[in-house]
């Protein structure tokens, strides 16, 4: 009797322990969808809060989540662009099937503000034909010295006429048929030399603030000129403090300096000497004290 009791003892410790335990757990499985559409949300994540059990949907919305305790809990489930849904779930048997609607999200993002980057502005009517440069292009572009006709001509439908001068034409037009214009002021003559054009234009590179280019739709406050219309704009000086730059090479020396008057006005002023006349007086001298000038 003793023996038997022992082994009814033994056997309610160690079998019917295991078996309640199984008994006392379930899974819960279901589909995640779209409520307004029926469709299946795939990779949503489905949680167990309370037991940190949890799965994610595959691509049919189905999710299956093993060991989880009888009685009650919290589901939480979310996914981007849906509102996240969390509900009371009671567990109470080896399945439990939970399907879940989602209900989609507005997501309001803050204000964003675009700054525009364009070196000048851009009016209506704006065409593919034009083009712009800032003062920090027009200095940095290679084997142009900065001067302003040379360095447009690295530009689309702008061309040197040759190596030796800084006239220009656009889209196979005569040199005579661009405008230049400096502050709205057209330049007539914008060389130094009179036939030719010279190696540089009269423009002075360390004054420009930035150019515009229009090769072809002008506007009509440019008419007149059929190949295209330069459009320099000078600095108009630093009114927060003084700055100088100067600048000296083999063919040319220049210096600028800008800055505040009375703190309500401001100048920009600049001066460039070439060296080039030197040169063609070595290079064109007959005798001494008689060269020829091809200067105005």
């Amino acid at each position: 009797m003793n023996k038997l009791l022992f082994s009814l003892w033994i056997s309610l410790i160690i079998f019917p322990v295991g078996i309640i335990y199984t008994a006392e757990i379930g899974k819960v499985f279901g589909c995640v969808i779209d409520r307004e559409t029926s469709e299946p949300i795939p990779y949503a994540q489905v949680l167990v809060v309370d037991e940190n059990l949890r799965a994610v949907t595959d691509e049919n919305g189905f999710y299956l989540i093993y060991n989880v305790p009888f009685g009650r809990h919290t589901l939480k489930v979310n996914q981007t662009g849906y509102e996240e849904l969390i509900k009371e779930i009671k567990v109470n048997g080896a399945e439990k099937r939970i399907d879940i609607g989602l209900k989609k999200r507005i997501i309001y993002l803050p204000e964003i503000e675009v700054l525009e980057k364009r070196y000048l502005p851009r009016s209506e009517g704006i065409t593919v034909s034009d083009y712009f440069l800032k003062e920090e292009e027009i200095e940095n572009i290679a084997g142009e010295v900065g001067d302003v006709t040379r360095v447009i001509t690295i530009l689309p439908g702008v061309n040197k006429v040759d190596d030796f001068t800084s006239l220009f034409s656009c889209r196979g037009g005569d040199p005579s048929e661009n405008l230049i214009l400096v502050d709205k002021i057209p330049l007539l003559s914008p060389y130094h030399m009179k036939y030719g054009g010279g190696i540089f234009s009269i423009v002075n590179p360390s004054m420009v603030n930035d150019l515009k280019l229009i090769t072809g739709g002008f506007p009509a406050e440019y008419g007149g000129h059929v190949s295209s219309v330069l459009d320099i704009r000078y600095k108009e000086g630093d009114k927060d403090g003084y700055d100088g730059k100067g600048e000296v090479n083999f063919i040319t020396s220049c210096l600028s300096l800008e800055g505040p008057i009375f703190r309500r006005w401001s100048f920009a002023t600049s001066y460039r000497r070439s060296f080039f006349d030197v040169l063609l007086k070595k290079l064109f001298e007959i005798e001494e004290g008689i060269y020829i000038s091809l200067f105005l």
